[in-house]
């Protein structure tokens, strides 16, 4: 019996001696943990960082003006103006001396065109510009009182300008201007005087030189990158009109005034 039991506890023993080595070997607490367990991965996996994209901001599109400071530009535009021949006056010969006249006013509501060259310094544009009127008709039946002389005549101007602009440049889309005008004018008339026992009914033409002088206000606005659009208002003197016939006879004189909108374009070169 105690052989056996002697027996027994040896053999429990070495059981004990050899089972320590291999249950390190297993053991999650030994000193090489995890280096020696080449067949287990014990490590958490994670998902790979998610890297923050950066916000991509689109370049807002600018319109990138071309700066009219200091260069040529040109232009065209169109008048809706009203054109007048004020204080009609008789200086004619005898026998129609000293009568007075009928009608001492003509008008033509028209339209017409304008060209120009110019440029700006600083706020200030110098222009030189060229208008283009056409027929005013003159043709008072009688022309004078106490005579039944009749007289058919048409007025036309043309008129070289040079304009001085201030630009009130503070808004953006908007620019403001007041301007002063002056130049040299060419009218003409074209005079047939007949009937009163003093008209032969042959033409005659006379011309003109003057100068001219005037204001004007309006506003341009800017577009595309070197475009500019223009409304504005403009009054002028434009020197006198002489009409005569081709008796010498009949001899009169008035004042050539416009008056009116031009609308046009601007184009920096």
């Amino acid at each position: 019996m105690s052989i056996n039991m002697s027996l027994r506890h040896i053999i429990l023993v070495l059981a004990l001696i050899v089972s320590v080595p291999v249950y390190a070997d297993f053991s999650t607490y030994s000193k090489n943990w995890p280096n020696d367990a080449a067949t287990v991965n014990e490590n958490v996996s994670k998902p790979p960082p998610v890297q923050e994209q950066a916000s991509v901001v689109k370049p807002v599109p600018v319109c990138t003006r071309i700066s009219e400071n200091k260069r040529v530009y040109v232009k065209f535009g169109i008048n809706a103006n009203t054109t007048e021949i004020r204080n009609i006056r008789n200086q004619s010969y005898s026998p129609l001396a000293n009568k007075p006249i009928v009608s001492d006013y003509a008008n033509l509501n028209d339209y017409n065109w304008e060209v120009g060259v110019g440029t700006k310094i600083d706020p200030v544009r110098f222009e030189l510009e060229y208008i283009h009127h056409r027929l005013v008709n003159y043709n008072p039946v009688p022309l004078v009182v106490g005579n039944f002389a009749s007289l058919s005549s048409e007025v036309t101007n043309q008129s070289l300008l040079i304009n001085i602009f201030y630009d009130f440049s503070q808004l953006q889309y908007v620019k403001p201007y007041v301007g002063a005008l002056t130049g040299f004018v060419w009218n003409k008339a074209r005079s047939i005087l007949q009937g009163g026992g003093v008209g032969n009914g042959i033409a005659k033409n006379n011309s003109k030189f003057g100068t001219a002088w005037g204001f004007s206000i309006g506003m341009r606005v800017p577009f595309k990158d070197r475009w500019y659009g223009y409304l504005g208002y403009r009054y002028m003197g434009l020197s006198k009109v002489i009409w005569k016939d081709s008796t010498s006879t009949m001899k009169l004189q008035g004042q050539y005034v416009y008056k009116g909108f031009d609308l046009g374009v601007q184009v920096i070169l």
